[in-house]
């Protein structure tokens, strides 16, 4: 068996000691621990500081830890992580996670592909070691959302790292209390990434139209897909995106819950550029009937919402 997941599955301490003490695994690649919501699996930390011991911990390629709870999980990933070299693939969603696992990850000779950070704690300074390090280089795929009061200048430095090159997907969420600013849009406009993109993705934003107009600026050439949902893009927005070429990829547009009115609404209905478009998002906005006729005219099974 190449790989094991055991999401929602109860286990306890003694479970999870059992499982990285058995030799029944040699050859496992994958450890899926997660839980689909919160406080579904706890452990302690006592027990995950078994997997540096695992049979299969020198092969070990994904681990994915999203929602389970762990007591003190910052120091034991001081002691697991370097265990693990062969990993590519972590996540760590929702763990509300310090500075401390950003530096860490950045000192590993790891050559990650992957990694779901969100919801951390994280500030510039954890950020900016991380997407300037050499472990940066070779993400393909790369989460993060920050809660804190610094959300904004740590995003910008994530999307101006000059080593994310090869990134592919990236998923960006602002906090609570400091939501994602307007000038990120324009930072990703001139990020080095636009020819690699596939899929973007920003949550709890207030892009407005400056920010909006300053990402559909961009040059992405492969982008297929582009979620701004939450992002407070409105109906000056929603014109600035219906009245610029999008790329020749895009596939799926995601504007859900931006507060976007009739006249949005309308201009993204009479838009001569969104003619590619196989999924449009438009659930939880502010437009009427009249405006939601047009849309269903334009797009048909595309629109969704």
């Amino acid at each position: 068996m190449e790989s094991l997941a055991l999401p929602d599955s109860n286990l306890d301490d003694d479970g999870l000691t059992a499982l990285l003490t058995s030799h029944s695994y040699p050859r496992l690649r994958e450890l899926d621990l997660s839980a689909s919501r919160y406080d579904e699996q706890e452990f302690s930390s006592a027990g995950l500081l078994r997997l540096p011991d695992a049979v299969f911990a020198p092969h070990l390629e994904r681990l994915d830890l999203k929602r389970s709870t762990f007591d003190d999980l910052d120091s034991a990933l001081a002691t697991v992580l370097p265990a693990l070299p062969r990993l590519t693939d972590l996540t760590l969603d929702n763990h509300l996670l310090g500075d401390n696992v950003l530096t860490r990850l950045s000192e590993l000779p790891n050559r990650f592909t992957a990694l779901d950070l969100a919801s951390g704690a994280f500030t510039q300074e954890g950020v900016d070691a991380l997407v300037n390090s050499p472990v940066a280089a070779g993400l393909q795929s790369l989460a993060m959302a920050i809660n804190g009061f610094n959300t904004g200048a740590a995003m910008l430095t994530l999307v101006r790292g000059r080593r994310l090159g090869a990134l592919r997907t990236l998923q960006l969420s602002g906090g609570y209390l400091d939501r994602l600013p307007p000038e990120i849009g324009p930072a990703l406009a001139e990020s080095v990434f636009t020819e690699s993109l596939e899929l973007l993705r920003l949550d709890r934003g207030r892009l407005g139209p400056d920010g909006t107009a300053g990402l559909a600026a961009a040059s992405f050439r492969r982008l297929r897909r582009l979620d701004l949902g939450n992002c407070g893009i409105g109906d000056r927005g929603a014109a600035v995106l219906a009245r610029t070429p999008m790329p020749a990829t895009l596939r799926c547009l995601v504007l859900d819950n931006n507060e976007i009115g009739d006249a949005g609404a309308l201009a993204l209905a009479r838009s001569p550029h969104l003619t590619g478009l196989e999924g449009l998002g438009l659930r939880h906005n502010r437009f009427g009937d009249r405006a939601a006729r047009a849309l269903r005219e334009r797009f048909g099974g595309a629109l969704y919402g």
